[in-house]
């Protein structure tokens, strides 16, 4: 079965003038190793331990530049597929269900 995208689902986060897919990347990209429990949770909530460490306030992405921390991307934002600056993958959105995955190299 395809998972079909809604233009609010979290396809990836901007970082540092990068865009990153929703898997381990945006860490990397942020210096922060993979945690062990990674697999077990979403990004969003890796995130939120990694925001809360670095007393960032991610319900608030006015409160702090990208160059600081990762902001997310929705597919609606999306024209077509972008090229996640991490692995070569593809963030895929732009209300083409088709595209509606992110496709890994």
């Amino acid at each position: 079965m395809k998972y079909l995208v809604k233009s609010f689902d979290i396809v990836g986060y901007d970082f540092s003038e990068y865009t990153y897919c929703e898997g381990t990347c945006v860490l990397h990209a942020m210096g922060e190793p993979t945690p062990s429990h990674a697999n077990c949770l979403t990004m969003e909530i890796v995130l939120d331990e990694v925001a809360a460490r670095r007393g960032i306030n991610r319900q608030d992405e006015r409160s702090y530049d990208q160059r600081e921390f990762p902001k997310v991307v929705f597919a609606g934002h999306l024209e077509g597929p972008t090229p996640c600056s991490g692995c070569g993958g593809y963030l895929t959105g732009g209300g083409d269900p088709e595209d509606g995955v992110v496709l890994h190299p």
